[in-house]
């Protein structure tokens, strides 16, 4: 019985001893939670205290590169070209808007817009825009932002807490951009070659007719001429399509006539005054250029009589 009963107390003993080892584990794992826990919780309310500060300056913008590649080079040279550029890359909701409207101008029209003609029709509308202090703040903003999102935990140390604090207050206050998207109305619609051509038509035999009325002799060649393609349009268009076709054109569009904002049918686009020939012909008449007297009679040898003195406003 000695022998047992002092094996008895030996293992009581190893019991006791490893329980009050078993409480000690569980006490210090139960600390362990309760600073993790507490931790946890002093980095959340300063990871949003610090977010709250900084405000929507921490999102960087997503801007499509290619997209804003692509209008890039739809605009070339011209005029005006990159501040455009500039506002879109301010919003990516408008450039985004900017890219759908050229997809939809393809598709219904079969070509992508030049520059002038995006820019004419397509207009960018931008608010608090010129000053990119903004975008200087946006970038630090991002910086922080990107601290917090990657090494959130960094906010348990008082001195980075300290120094993201500081690099907040020193942010300026600024207001980023509003940039709108302004379409011109039936832009986007497809071209009604039926309706062109009747409208085309009407006009033409209108301005021929007026240009008729002002012959104090018709019987001259020219009033003969002119005559005779106003008789025969209805059987053959094509002369005088030919004579008055690009001026009676270019003031439907130019008035803004909503049939052909959308663009011009294939019929009619022969008719079209090309955009560099008319640049030639206004910088050789405002630098009085010696050739002027042959490239007005060029000009009108390839879009009718008259239509170097329309686009001259001679």
């Amino acid at each position: 019985m000695g022998m047992w009963a002092g094996i008895e107390r030996g293992l009581a003993a190893h019991e006791a001893r490893e329980e009050r080892k078993d409480n000690k584990a569980y006490k210090e794992k139960q600390e362990a939670r309760l600073d993790e826990q507490f931790n946890e919780n002093r980095m959340l309310r300063r990871l949003t205290s610090v977010s709250e500060h900084i405000g929507d300056r921490k999102n960087p913008m997503i801007i499509d590169q290619v997209g804003l590649d692509k209008v890039k080079r739809l605009l070339g040279d011209v005029e005006g070209g990159n501040d455009y550029l500039a506002k879109l890359a301010a919003s990516p909701t408008a450039l985004k808007t900017v890219l759908d409207a050229i997809q939809t101008r393809g598709n219904n029209v079969g070509t992508l817009p030049t520059g002038q003609e995006l820019m004419d029709n397509i207009v960018i509308v931008a608010e608090n825009y010129g000053d990119e202090s903004w975008m200087k703040a946006y970038e630090e903003g991002v910086s922080i932002g990107q601290t917090l999102l990657t090494d959130p935990r960094s906010l348990l140390d008082d001195e980075t807490l300290a120094s993201l604090t500081s690099r907040i207050g020193a942010l300026p206050t600024v207001t980023r951009p509003g940039v709108g998207v302004e379409i011109a109305p039936a832009y986007l619609g497809k071209i009604d070659g039926e309706k062109q051509r009747k409208s085309f038509d009407n006009s033409l035999l209108a301005y021929a007719n007026n240009q008729l009325s002002q012959f104090p002799d018709r019987n001259t060649e020219e009033a003969v001429k002119l005559n005779d393609a106003i008789e025969s349009y209805s059987d053959d268009p094509t002369k005088l399509r030919v004579m008055f076709g690009p001026i009676v054109l270019d003031k439907l569009k130019q008035t803004g006539d909503p049939l052909f904002i959308p663009g011009v049918s294939g019929e009619l686009d022969k008719y079209v005054f090309i955009p560099s020939d008319v640049e030639k012909l206004k910088r050789a008449s405002d630098e009085e250029r010696p050739d002027l007297n042959e490239q007005i009679r060029d000009f009108n040898t390839r879009y009718g009589q008259g239509a170097a003195e329309y686009i001259l406003g001679r």
